[in-house]
């Protein structure tokens, strides 16, 4: 009998050991994850015919930077995320933003 619930105790403090780092994992990583959807929301509401002084603007206001890429594009970049997190802009000849293809 004491073999039987001493098996039952192991495996419940492994199993909440487990889950314990899963969630702390989980935890730690939720911001990269949490600011990555909000930049791609961000480029994905800007509406096609935005001028990009006003996609400027609003970029700065949530703290991401805007640069001219090749091909009539700007590149929005989240400083905080030391490059992996962008999103790219089609602009049209008159500097407004290009509807999708």
């Amino acid at each position: 009998m004491a073999l039987q619930s001493t098996s039952k105790l192991r495996w419940s403090v492994f199993g909440g050991m487990t889950a314990t780092m899963l969630g702390g994992v989980a935890l730690a990583f939720w911001p990269f994850f949490s600011a990555d959807r909000q930049l791609q929301a961000f480029c994905a509401a800007q509406a096609a015919g935005t001028p990009l002084a006003r996609v400027q603007a609003q970029a700065a206001a949530h703290g991401y930077a805007v640069a001219a890429a090749a091909s009539g594009a700007v590149v929005v970049d989240d400083p905080a995320g030391f490059g992996r997190r962008q999103c790219m802009l089609a602009l049209d000849a008159q500097g407004r933003v290009a509807p999708p293809r």
